[in-house]
């Protein structure tokens, strides 16, 4: 099937070529989709045997500065312009003193002299009219290309957007798009929508992509394929934006870490490109969205259409637009996300599931260079770094489970070569398997490897990997039951790793940092810690900071009356009532907070 693209091309190389009579095509099509880019590359591959004046009516202040650039460029054709001017007496104009003619000579007298035969091989294309001033009448402009075809014979090229005619300031009480609409019925011969594929529209952007050094060109295409962009503006300076990341090249990353950096770079950038939205615009519209479970549901609530929503961003903004942010939100990682609605134009979306923290850090990066123009390249590479790690860790779980299943289910591997194999990975990846497997787990995995290959395991072995789990606080909390099973006597060895390290934790900064946490961002080792930490430790940091008190006084707040976090409750009020009773001043402070509040600083149990 031929494409639309191909179908317009071949119908005005006919119209050009093959056809001696005037007419006036209209090139219509979305802004950015690439018409005056196809026009040109038509003109210059096909058309070089007529003479194509191109004129932009973008910035035009008068008919009269369009009638002289058609002199200009036209004049570079034909010697017959100074011919005409010793037969005029106007009033001058800038137009005719830049054109080197005598200094009383009009534009519009010149073009009123000149014969059909004269514009026997010209082509003209007018192109921007959505753009063009309040200053020109579109009446006038479309008078004037009514000229040029009726009495000097032209072929004519319209290239507009004509959804967007109807955006321009009215004119004698009429909007544009009416105005053009009365006109196009008299003077357009032939119309045509400018609808290329996709890969028609790469053409365009080929050299673009081709300067991104650090992911493969496949990997930007697919991108823009998926979210159907068809903008090659938004692309070309999309693009542009990516190409100054080009300093994480040459940093060793996983491919596929580079890959979706570059996915989630050009979502921003896109995103941008279409909102306007800042990063604090942009954040409160996330949180948002992130609220709904089903977005998709939310789209077709037409009564929401109407409702003010956080940040000033509202349900009804541009449909595509919000059919973008979710692709915004694709996560950098490694896995799908439970199932969610993926009806209507979310098929085919992968919502990935990150560390919030990291991608959010990753995110705001990269908006701040679009806010600011600024690159903290070290930020970027250290949260690339860790995004790094985590798809190595992930790698290095899929192979243990692969292996397991295979010692377990498979008949065809023998288990010899597959506890080798296992054992391989425990022993080049002790650093990361304590944030992969369970203790549990690991146990289970020693004892497959000693019944099936005995000799590659050494008590020593065990005892240091086991005590590589406790060494930076991975699971510094609580000991697993398999240690005091089966490995005793490094119990008390534990026990000492895990008191040093939870001291070296109790920081204001990392107990803010948890006591400030969301519910659905809680986990066991946070209870834990929470409650390890003394009264004297958060007696001295209330005193020490007003915001430390105030993130106090709101963890409390959310949890005094629930089941989670009583160590930590117990110990903070009896902080809270050895300070209250050291002044006046003091009680009336902490009873203030207490006012409206069900919170009482005296047990009753």
């Amino acid at each position: 099937m031929i494409s639309n693209k191909t179908t317009i091309e071949n119908s005005l190389k006919r119209l050009i070529l093959e056809d001696d009579r005037e007419f006036v095509a209209m090139l219509s099509g979305e802004w950015g989709i690439g018409k005056t880019y196809f026009w040109k590359k038509l003109s210059k591959e096909h058309l070089k045997n007529k003479d194509v004046i191109y004129i932009s009516l973008f910035g035009k202040k008068s008919l009269e500065d369009i009638e002289t650039e058609i002199i200009t460029k036209f004049s570079k054709y034909t010697k017959n312009v100074k011919r005409y001017t010793k037969h005029l007496d106007t009033i001058s104009n800038l137009g005719s003193k830049a054109l080197g003619l005598p200094f009383n000579v009009s534009v519009g007298s010149i073009l009123s002299l000149f014969n059909p035969s004269d514009f026997k091989n010209i082509v003209i294309c007018f192109d921007d009219f959505e753009r063009l001033s309040e200053k020109v009448s579109l009446k006038d402009v479309m008078g004037l290309i009514s000229q040029f075809k009726e009495q000097k014979k032209c072929k004519i090229i319209m290239i507009l957007n004509e959804r967007e005619l109807d955006k321009l300031s009215d004119i004698d009480g009429k909007k544009h798009n009416e105005i053009f609409a009365l006109y196009k019925e008299k003077i357009v011969d032939y119309s045509f929508h400018y609808m290329p594929s996709q890969e028609e529209l790469f053409e365009a952007i080929q050299e673009d992509i081709e300067k991104i050094k650090f992911c493969e060109d496949q990997v930007i295409y697919d991108f823009l394929k998926k979210i159907d962009l068809k903008n090659i503006r938004i692309m070309k300076q999309s693009l542009y934006q990516l190409n100054h990341f080009s300093f994480i090249k040459d940093k060793n990353f996983n491919k596929q870490v580079l890959n979706e950096f570059v996915e989630l770079a050009l979502n921003l950038f896109i995103f941008k490109s279409k909102s306007n939205y800042n990063y604090l615009k942009f954040q409160n519209m996330i949180e948002y969205i992130d609220e709904h479970s089903n977005f998709t549901k939310l789209m077709k609530r037409k009564s929401a259409t109407q409702n003010k929503i956080r940040g000033d961003y509202t349900a009804k903004d541009n449909e595509e637009l919000i059919i973008n942010v979710e692709h915004e939100r694709n996560k950098i990682n490694y896995y799908k996300a439970p199932d969610r609605d993926t009806s209507d134009n979310f098929d085919e979306m992968l919502y990935r599931v990150f560390d919030d923290n990291e991608n959010s850090n990753l995110e705001k990066e990269i908006y701040s260079f679009i806010d600011i123009y600024h690159i903290n390249e070290k930020a970027i590479i250290e949260l690339l770094k860790k995004n790094n790690t985590h798809l190595k860790k992930e790698n290095i779980r899929k192979k243990i489970k692969k292996l397991v299943n295979s010692i377990k289910h498979n008949f065809q591997p023998s288990l010899v070569d597959t506890v080798t194999e296992l054992y391989s990975i425990l022993e080049e990846n002790k650093i990361l398997i304590p944030y992969i497997v369970q203790v549990d787990d690991l146990h289970k995995y020693f004892e497959y490897i000693e019944e099936y290959k005995d000799e590659l395991l050494t008590d020593k072995f065990k005892d240091d990997y086991i005590l590589s789990y406790y060494t930076d606080g991975a699971k510094f909390n609580r000991l697993d039951e398999t240690i005091e099973t089966y490995y005793p006597h490094l119990v008390s060895k534990l026990e000492k790793n895990k008191d040093k390290y939870f001291q070296k934790q109790i920081t204001m900064k990392n107990l803010s940092t948890k006591l400030s946490k969301s519910h659905s961002s809680w986990n066991p080792d946070d209870e834990v810690f929470l409650a390890k930490v003394s009264a004297e430790t958060y007696k001295r940091f209330i005193v020490e900071s007003s915001e430390f008190y105030i993130e106090v006084n709101s963890f409390l707040s959310a949890h005094y009356k629930g089941d989670n976090f009583v160590g930590a409750i117990k110990n903070i009020k009896k902080a809270l009532s050895e300070i209250r009773d050291e002044s006046p001043d003091n009680k009336w402070k902490i009873d203030n907070m207490l006012l409206n509040t069900s919170i009482t600083l005296e047990d009753k149990e």
